[in-house]
């Protein structure tokens, strides 16, 4: 904010930026599920059915917030 306000630039996002910032945030905060499923297809790591229930749980708990 105080560097848009410096250059005299709106701080506030449009409306148009909205959805992407979000979807971003979503990845963002997926990325310890994204790191296991990318070992698992690159390594042929085996996923165990707590790491699949750990994978699910935050995904619901990130995607429901972002969803609305």
């Amino acid at each position: 904010m105080l560097a848009a306000t410096s250059l005299g630039q709106p701080w506030r996002p449009r409306r148009g930026v909205l959805g992407w910032g979000s979807a971003s945030g979503v990845l963002a905060a997926l990325y310890p599920a994204v790191t296991v499923l990318l070992a698992a297809r690159l390594l042929g790591e085996r996923i165990g059915s707590v790491q699949r229930t750990g994978i699910g749980i935050r995904t619901l708990a990130v995607a429901t917030p972002a969803l609305g």
